[in-house]
Order: C-alpha cells, then sequence, then structure tokens
C-alpha cells in the first residue's frame, strides 16, 4: 500500500503540494486535498475522510499536522503512517489565541492579503523570498485559499486541543519533520514533539522557512518517498 495523502496548511492551497509530487518517486500515488472552510479541526477532518482511500500513508504540513491529528483521532485503523512536517501536536498558548483572534479580525475587515503580504512574508526564507517565481506562488496559493478560510481555520486552530498523549500511545510509524530556519513553527517545538513521543523518528530540512513544500519540494518528497517505501 502507497498511498500517501497531503494536507496543505494556513493560507494554502492542495497546489502547495504540486512541487513535491511532481518529486516523489515512481509507485508512489499521492493525493492532496484541500481543507474546507470549517471553524473546527474535527470538522474539517471529518469532512476530508469520506474522499480518502481506505487505508493511506498521511502527511500534514501546519495547520495540516492538525487536521491530520484530528484524522487520526477519528479514524486510527485507516491511516497506516504518519509525518507531520513543520507542525506540532500542542494546544496554542493563550498568546497564539490572541494572534489568530486579531488576524481573523484583520481578515473580516477585508485585509487578508495585506497579513500575507506584511507578517505573513516570514513564513519564507530570505532565500526563497528572493526568488521571484516562489514569491509569486505564495501569493497566488493565498488569494486562491482565501479569507473564508484562513477565518475559519484560524479559529480551528485556536481551539485545537493538545493532541501529544495521542501520539504518544499511539502504535504506528511516525516521522516528524522541522523546517531549519522555520520563523512560525521553529525546529524547537517539532523537536520537543518528537521527544515525546518515543517511536518518532526525527528530520531536519535545513535552509529552508515555515513554506518547505514549496521553498524545497525534491528535498519533502525525497523524505516522504523513503518514508513510504521504508513502511510499505
Amino acid at each position: 500500500m502507497s498511498d500517501l495523502v497531503l494536507i496543505p496548511g494556513i493560507n494554502n492551497t492542495r497546489a502547495t503540494w504540486d512541487g513535491v509530487i511532481a518529486a516523489l518517486p515512481p509507485g508512489i500515488t499521492a493525493r492532496a486535498e484541500d481543507c474546507a472552510a470549517l471553524p473546527t479541526v474535527e470538522a474539517v477532518a471529518a469532512d476530508l475522510l469520506p474522499r480518502l482511500p481506505p487505508r493511506f500513508h498521511l502527511c500534514g504540513f501546519s495547520f495540516g499536522g492538525y487536521v491530520a491529528l484530528a484524522l487520526f483521532a477519528q479514524a486510527p485503523q485507516r491511516v497506516a503512517s504518519l509525518v507531520m512536517l513543520a507542525t506540532t501536536s500542542f494546544a496554542d498558548t493563550p498568546q497564539q489565541q490572541v494572534a489568530r483572534d486579531t488576524a481573523a479580525a484583520a481578515a473580516q475587515r477585508g485585509e487578508h492579503m495585506t497579513l500575507v503580504a506584511g507578517p505573513g512574508a516570514i513564513a519564507l526564507h530570505p532565500t526563497a523570498a528572493a526568488d521571484p517565481a516562489i514569491a509569486a506562488l505564495r501569493l497566488k496559493i493565498a488569494r486562491d485559499y482565501g479569507a473564508e478560510r484562513f477565518i475559519a481555520h484560524q479559529f480551528a486552530s485556536k481551539a485545537r486541543p493538545d493532541r501529544t498523549a495521542l501520539l504518544a500511545g499511539a502504535k504506528l510509524p511516525m516521522l516528524f519533520i522541522a523546517s531549519g530556519d522555520d520563523k512560525v513553527i521553529p525546529p524547537d517545538a517539532v523537536r520537543r514533539m518528537a521527544d515525546a513521543v518515543p517511536l518518532a523518528k526525527f528530520e531536519t530540512i535545513p535552509g529552508a522557512g515555515h513554506l518547505v513544500p514549496i521553498e524545497q519540494p525534491t528535498a519533502v518528497a525525497r523524505l516522504l518517498g523513503d518514508w513510504v517505501r521504508a513502511n510499505t
């Protein structure tokens, strides 16, 4: 079984994974899914489940990791292995919850793309930000994603529970991947999650910011390809 399901993050559509899918080795059937504009990660996961294969390898990036954990909680028997990419199992801190409320309010005022172009620019490593193609792709994907999903997913992220204990007790292969220069979800946060989960493997992709699937798709594809083949 080599089906791989890829779930994107906030301000990301399934197009975020295009470069990764193109670089995967032959024999792996990958599908990227969009996350619906729903106010909890549990609702997003429940919306996705009917469209997914009976059993699959699961990779969640950023917000997609929160959804992946909710999906695993709802249907653990369908998940062959779990990859958490630039994401964590921890709940938001009070400060993060306030920041999400502020961001959602700005988007409700029509400032979604202002956030993407301004504070959201920290999602890219400086080298990637200087690449016109990557910078343009980030903006296009965020526009396609839109304010409605942004607002819903801020509230969904704010409301999500801590699922570290779920991972620590899970009996399936798990890979946690940090992006080396991530300013949104720092490598230390991913490492803390890995340290709390005895069965987890930990990897780092150096020289990349938070948007590692579009910054370094080949590096992500190599890790995912090796992982799926080793666990099939």
